[in-house]
């Protein structure tokens, strides 16, 4: 999904005078309300549970091996266009316009099965609450640019080949695809809703291995291959991203950092260069970041007691931010072998990275506030903003912010690596309740999908950056460094052995023991590993 960036330099420009263009006609542009489309939405109703982070919660399931959900992730902003006059970017429909034709002319592209599907209701069951409501499956066409990009994608398919997208948004999706699962009733064609809740749907015979099915190309362009090597298990791959969603993109990790308190710390003399240059030379390293951070912690009102509004914070954080910091380091807890089975890292370069990260989190630089870089923060550990994110609200509540990457772990490391939340991102996942006679229909719709979805959604995902997120011009590299380096962590994603939770509880106590933690829990991942294996193995 690295292309969804590549062109954000050669747009910036071009971006920059649209805006002007739209700010000198005073925004009057109207969008027709003449389309009808069938492309439909279904709302359903709330379970109100929560999560351990206190926040409400997409489901509030928690896996078979104890784990808890992730912590600190993004919510949505809520944010709608003011009349339906314009998008929020200004980009309109003229009057009765509802596609663009469908781009055929990529090598990657799959051939229809059929010319016209019979107006085939294509039905995909989506997270319909909490912080990462699906937004990437149906669209409007008074929405943002990826609101309207992915309605304009819809409208081509549908017209061309006769089908209609309908997305159901389940506020309680887990626990309906978990009952369909069980029962056998086909509703839907495509479960596209938080990763860490499908290892468990796989495990059970619920969803399909995507490596056995025919009409899916794997190795197509329009899907992510960063996420086929990392999240499949024993050769079974349950579920992908890729041009059809963008949930998984706005979830990758990165730093905000406030420029006016880095330039109070003379940040730039002490290092020679900005922070941008730090990063372009390969010097962003976790001691600088570290170091710049304690500096900046100070007793601002001089009460002796260190608060999140009263004074000043070198960093601040989430639990889940503990693989953040460990990911961008290079570390991974959860390996694989050689057969595609999981096992615990146990090496020294692992542990050594988690004694740096909790003794950065338990000391006075640090602040676990579940809020967002503000006046107070100098940095802040956060995944990029979905449209509501943290800082589509730093940029309403008017603070200045800048985007890098995650620091790495010294100079030596080959390259940056974004962590990217398995809470955050949706994906593509194919039931089995389907029938066999529609499984090649189904998966050749995807296909479709997912292919015009590289020639329509992709190149409008630049855009949005620039609207919703890019404040400056040198962020732009940044977030591309971002989406090239997207890397996953296991122990989360497949809830491996309780060990996301323990890490989590081992730095809220201090940090310390780390060791005897791992020593401890090798067994449990160990059987946790096996149980997978066994119910993979029943399966086939």
């Amino acid at each position: 999904m690295m292309k969804k960036v590549v062109k954000l330099c050669s747009i910036a420009l071009i971006l920059l005078l649209l805006l002007s263009v739209v700010a000198s006609c005073g925004g009057n542009k109207t969008t027709s309300g003449d389309s009808e489309t069938d492309t439909a939405t279904v709302e359903t109703s709330d379970d109100g549970e929560t999560s351990d982070n206190g926040e409400t919660s997409d489901d509030g399931e928690i896996s078979d091996d104890g784990e808890i959900s992730d912590d600190g992730e993004i919510s949505d902003d809520g944010e709608t266009s003011d009349d339906g006059e314009t998008s929020d970017d200004g980009e309109t429909l003229d009057d009765g316009e509802t596609s663009d034709d469908v781009d055929t002319e990529n090598g990657d592209a799959p051939e229809a099965i059929m010319d016209d599907f019979g107006g085939y209701q294509f039905k995909v069951l989506t997270r319909g609450s909490g912080m990462y409501t699906s937004n990437d499956i149906t669209g409007e066409v008074k929405g943002d640019v990826l609101s309207l990009a992915t309605y304009k994608r819809n409208m081509a398919l549908e017209q061309k080949y006769n089908f209609v997208i309908i997305e159901t948004k389940d506020k309680n999706w887990n626990t309906t695809a978990q009952t369909l699962g069980g029962t056998g009733e086909h509703q839907y064609d495509m479960w596209s809703f938080k990763m860490a809740d499908m290892p468990s749907h796989g495990q059970e015979g619920f969803i399909h291995n995507l490596n056995e099915l025919d009409g899916i190309n794997l190795d197509a362009s329009y899907y992510d291959q960063t996420t086929r090597k990392s999240v499949s298990f024993a050769n079974y791959l349950f579920f992908i991203t890729g041009d059809m969603l963008y949930m998984d993109d706005l979830g990758a990790s990165c730093v905000l950092y406030h420029p006016t308190i880095w330039d109070t710390l003379n940040s730039d003399d002490v290092y020679g260069k900005d922070i941008y240059t730090l990063v372009k030379d390969g010097e962003w390293t976790f001691e600088v970041f570290t170091t710049l951070a304690k500096r900046a912690s100070a007793d601002a009102n001089g009460d002796g007691i260190y608060d999140n509004k009263n004074d000043n914070w070198g960093c601040g954080y989430a639990n889940g931010d503990i693989f953040t910091l460990a990911i961008g380091l290079g570390s991974q807890v959860i390996e694989k072998d050689a057969d595609d089975v999981f096992y615990l890292n146990m090496g020294a370069k692992l542990q050594n990275d988690l004694s740096r990260i909790f003794e950065f989190f338990n000391s006075q630089a640090c602040i676990k506030d579940g809020t967002y870089i503000d006046e107070t923060h100098l940095f802040q550990l956060c995944q990029l903003a979905n449209g509501a994110g943290p800082t589509s609200n730093i940029r309403k509540a008017g603070i200045e912010y800048g985007i890098v990457p995650v620091p790495k772990s010294d100079e030596g490391q080959d390259g940056y690596r974004s962590y990217v939340s398995a809470y955050a991102a949706n994906c593509i996942a194919i039931p089995t309740t389907i029938r066999n006679d529609d499984i090649d229909k189904i998966c050749n719709i995807i296909e479709l999908i997912s292919y015009e979805s590289q020639n329509t959604l992709t190149p409008k995902f630049s855009e949005y950056l620039f609207y919703n997120l890019i404040q400056h011009a040198a962020d732009i590299e940044m977030v591309e460094i971002l989406m090239k380096t997207k890397t996953y962590e296991n122990a989360y994603v497949w809830s491996t052995g309780g060990i996301y939770t323990t890490l989590i509880e081992l730095n809220l106590a201090d940090g310390s023991g780390i060791a005897s933690a791992f020593e401890k829990s090798e067994e449990a991942v160990t059987n946790s590993v096996e149980r997978k294996l066994q119910r993979i193995r029943q399966l086939a």
